[in-house]
């Protein structure tokens, strides 16, 4: 199994099936995948569809949806208590929230999949990852 972290924007682009979600899908649905998420991302993702409630972006039944979606996924969560000191040194780069994906990928040395082009970029300009984006 090759092990992939999901960050929580690939993860809301997927569950909402963005235009971005069929590039998502292909790694997500992959069964040679190992999913892995920092235990954050449960927060960060319901946090996504909150806001596009609020916003009126999205009925609440939708993302009541697509919660029930994420929770479905075969990721395997991991605590970040171990990764804030590589959190923190990313501090200059990279926000303590993508700190944490980018810090779980390196630790499992598992490629990163983000739905955030930014995120990519820094990555790719600041970390030896593999970054997959749609």
């Amino acid at each position: 199994m090759r092990p992939v972290v999901l960050d929580a924007a690939a993860a809301v682009e997927y569950l909402l099936q963005t235009p971005s979600a069929p590039g998502i899908a292909r790694i997500v649905e992959d069964h040679t995948v190992d999913l892995h998420v920092p235990a954050l991302c449960d927060v960060e993702v319901t946090a996504a569809l909150r806001r596009a409630v609020l916003q009126r972006r999205l009925p609440p039944a939708r993302a009541e949806a697509a919660l029930g979606d994420y929770l479905d996924l075969p990721l395997r969560r991991h605590g970040h208590a171990a990764l804030l000191p590589r959190i923190l040194a990313l501090r200059d780069n990279f926000s303590a929230y993508d700190a944490c994906s980018a810090a779980l990928a390196e630790r499992l040395g598992a490629d990163l999949l983000t739905g955030d082009i930014a995120l990519g970029l820094a990555v790719a300009r600041h970390l030896a990852l593999r970054v997959q984006h749609p």
